[in-house]
């Protein structure tokens, strides 16, 4: 599962796939990671439940694919809306009326 901050951050930058390997399992995982500001940045990691590093790195490509697919525009739409009046962000995040 894809918080949509993630989804929405992986739909607006540059990706990376770094599959890892368990040593304790002996399967391997995948991490979704973008470098921010000269930072690396983990997105998204998948415990290691594949057999083999090109299927976990086959499995998280397909994770990114996803969701560069998903159309979330009415979401990033109705999340501008609400960051352009921070009044408004405000009341929903804390479930308050406006007083006036």
């Amino acid at each position: 599962m894809v918080s949509l901050l993630t989804a929405l951050v992986i739909q607006g930058n540059e990706t990376e796939i770094h599959p890892y390997l368990d040593k304790t399992s002996q399967k391997w995982g995948y991490e979704v990671s973008r470098m921010e500001r000269g930072n690396y940045r983990q997105l998204v990691s998948c415990s290691p439940i594949y057999d083999s590093e090109d299927v976990a790195k086959k499995k998280g490509e397909g994770l990114v694919k996803q969701v560069r697919e998903l159309d979330l525009s009415p979401k990033r739409q109705e999340l501008g809306t609400l960051i352009s009046d921070s009044g408004k962000a405000v009341q929903k995040v804390i479930g308050t009326r406006n007083p006036q």
